[in-house]
Parts: structure tokens; sequence; C-alpha cells
């Protein structure tokens, strides 16, 4: 017999047949005493709904002279829905919406972490020095814009905006170069616009999530874990310090003497290793312990900055040395946040979101108030110039507390993460008990 396919349309008789089979469900529900625990989403599990414009049937082809060639009692056993989606990881609608997030999040992401290009171009001009509070309020300015808008994003970016900025610096000053800076992004952004959309078709119908008497699924629970809260926490330090090199690098470097090609340089090597970090610290978070990750991730950075840039700090080649080091083992930090929430969330995509949100809004607090801190006390030290022997002694020990400050927040968060550690074994071991 051969086959055709049938686009069938929701009808008025499907719709009535489906009411019908409903109340007969709900009444065997009745009868087996589980009223309390039947409600509409569990009707649904139970009774299919009436097919929609858009459901493709595949159905012999009756040869009967009258009534319809779809039999609705057997339509069950041989209806067939072939997804007409674009392929997820494949084909160009997957490429060039991942092309399209790519360039905006570099650009959104990857400008503010370059501002320290601009902030030692603004602390070199008269016209910005001048001004009222200028020394507290230009360092706030990139990492304000980072914070607000802050999420995964890429490093990429920062990378790129460093070498190109100085350039543009020297042909067309800071403001100029600013508004270059917004008509390249302009012309770059609205393009990319276009290709970013949602894979699935916008529904027609929606639904509310059942909800309990806690809030809804498993309610806020995950708040109350113990091993979560203490991810929090470090997770607030790390940000409080993680941005205080990127900040202030260029401006340090250029107290060396350099060139600003070359102190601009040592915040581009710093953000380009940050995006090696964040690629091998997403790998190994799927393989080991992610207390032992963050372990060594806090602990290297904080060495990195008390040795490569506080003692030994005051060349050119050691400090684009310790923006390698400290961008590949610190920069990875927010990959590792997938290991910690696996934990917790299991196989909750919901509580896998909002778990990452809370992440990012305790980042992005440590983000925008680590400058006004570090700014607060870089203070060079008064008296006669100091030799410059050590990274502490540049700038006359401008930044000698705005390097302790960062690993001293490192250094708090490696203890936090060591307590969250042995927390986390005490656990493992009543369990297993």
């Amino acid at each position: 017999m051969p086959s055709a396919i049938h686009y069938l349309p929701r009808s008025e008789s499907q719709v009535l047949d489906t009411n019908i089979r409903l109340k007969d469900e709900k009444a065997r529900y009745h009868q087996a005493g589980k009223i309390q625990s039947y409600d509409a989403l569990e009707m649904a599990r139970c009774v299919p709904l009436p097919p929609s414009s858009s459901t493709i049937f595949t159905q012999p082809i009756a040869q009967s002279s009258g009534g319809s060639s779809v039999d609705n009692s057997s339509r069950a056993d041989v209806r067939l829905n072939e997804s007409s989606l674009a392929p997820v990881d494949r084909g160009i609608k997957a490429w060039s919406f991942l092309t399209a997030a790519f360039l905006v999040q570099t650009i959104v992401l990857g400008f503010p972490n370059a501002y320290g290009v601009i902030l030692d171009a603004y602390l070199k001009d008269p016209s910005f020095t001048s001004q009222p509070n200028a020394q507290f309020i230009l360092p706030m300015i990139g990492t304000l814009t980072s914070g607000i808008i802050y999420c995964a994003g890429t490093a990429a970016g920062g990378a790129i905006f460093p070498l190109g900025i100085p350039p543009l610096l020297d042909r067309f000053g800071t403001s100029g170069t600013l508004r270059v800076l917004a008509i390249a992004f302009v012309v770059l952004l609205l393009p990319a616009l276009s290709f970013i959309h949602g894979r699935l078709p916008h529904a027609k119908t929606s639904t509310t999530p059942r909800r309990t008497r806690d809030g809804g699924g498993k309610g806020l629970n995950w708040m109350r874990n113990a091993s979560f809260r203490f991810l929090i926490l470090i997770n607030t330090l790390q940000a409080f310090g993680y941005f205080v090199p990127i900040v202030w690098l260029p401006t340090f470097a250029s107290n060396l003497n350099v060139s600003v090609t070359n102190s601009s340089l040592t915040l581009a090597l710093l953000n380009g290793a940050s995006v090696l970090g964040r690629l091998i610290a997403g790998v190994l978070s799927d393989h080991l312990d992610p207390w032992l990750l963050a372990l060594s991730s806090l602990m290297g950075a904080c060495l990195t900055i008390f040795v490569l840039w506080g003692l030994l700090g005051c060349s050119l080649s050691r400090l684009i040395a310790f923006g390698l080091v400290y961008g590949s083992v610190a920069g990875g930090w927010s990959s590792m946040w997938s290991g910690f929430i696996r934990q917790v969330a299991r196989d909750d995509p919901q509580m896998v979101t909002t778990m990452t949100g809370y992440l990012m809004l305790s980042r992005g607090i440590g983000n925008v108030l680590s400058t006004p801190i570090s700014t607060a006390v870089s203070r060079p030290k008064a008296g006669s110039t100091t030799p410059l022997k050590l990274g502490f002694d540049v700038g006359n020990g401008k930044f000698e507390n705005v390097i302790i400050y960062a690993g001293t927040c490192f250094a708090g968060a490696v203890i936090i993460s060591g307590m969250g550690w042995g927390w986390d074994r005490a656990k493992s071991s009543q369990r297993r008990r």
C-alpha cells in the first residue's frame, strides 16, 4: 500500500476527543486516591495532545471509497514528528551564530579589559589629571563598565585592543580614539546581530513551572548548600584581586620608562594568556576535583603576584613573564565554575543557569569595588626616591600596596578554598559510611 505525508491541522473534533480523554484520566485518578498529586502537568504526560499544524504524519492511504483516510485510533502508532530545525553543532547557521556571538563578546567584554591602556594615557594628560578627584575617578571607568555588563565572555578582545589602541592614541588623542572605536564597534556589531537569534521557533503557548511549597522545583535548597556558599565567597575574593593587574599593568609599565607600545604589550599578553588558561581550566574541570583545581589556580596566582610582580617586576621582560603566567593561572577561574555547579545542580538546567547568574553577580561586585580600593592604597612613598631593585619600588613605591592588596585577596581565597575542600572531603567520608 503506498504511503503519503499529511499535514494534519488541529480540528475541533480532535480537541473535543482530547477533552473527553482528559476527563476519563482524571476520573481514574480520583478512584485511585491520587487527587492531590494529579495536576495539569501529569495529565499532559498521561494523555497526548492533539497534533499541531506543524506535525508531520506518515500514514498508509486507505483504499475505501468513503470516510477519512486517516484512522484516529491508530494515529499514535504511525505518527512521526520530523524536525526541520538547523543542526546544533554544524552547518552554516551554527557557525554564523558562533562567529557573530564571538565578535559581540570580543568587543563588548574585550574593550573594558583593555581600558588600562587608555587609563595610562588619561593619567599622562594634564587636561584630565587636573580635574577634581581625577586620580580616583579615571581608574573607575573601565571596571564600572565591565562590572555592570560582566558575564563569562571571552578574553580575545583584551588581547587585541591593547595592541590597536596605542597607534590610535598617538594619531587622534584620547577623545578622537574613543570616537573612532565607537564608529568601528557600530560597523562591526550591526551585521553580527542579524545572525544572533534563537534556534527554536517561538512557542505559541506557555506553561507555568510546577511550584512547591518552598518556591518551585527544588526551591532554594542550593543556596543552603555549604559548598556553594564557599564558592560564592571564594569567587568574590578572587574578583577583588584578579582585575587589579588588568587595570594597573600598563601604568605600572610606563613607570619603567618603556614605550606606550611595550606597556600595552604587557596587558595584551596577559589577556591572551587568559584565553589559553580558560581553555585548559575548562578541560581540566571535567576530569579533576574542582576544589583541587581551584586551590592550584588561586595559589599559583597569589605566588605570581608576590614573586613575579612584587619582587621581580622591575623590568619589561620580567613584567611580560608575569603577564603570561598570571593570565594562564588566574584567567581560567570562571571556567572552573561548571565543576562546582555540577555537584549541586546535577541535571537541572534551570538551577545551573541561576547559580551561574549568582556567580556572575558576585564577580561583578568584586570587579567594580576592586578599583576604588586599589586606587585608595596607591600612594608613593614620602621622602627620597626609592632605588629600583624590586617591583615594589616602581613608581617610587606607588604600587607596593596595590600589589600587596591583590596578593592578599588571592591568599584569602586560598584559605577559604582549603576550608571548602576540607568540608567537602569530610562530607564525602560521611556519605561513604
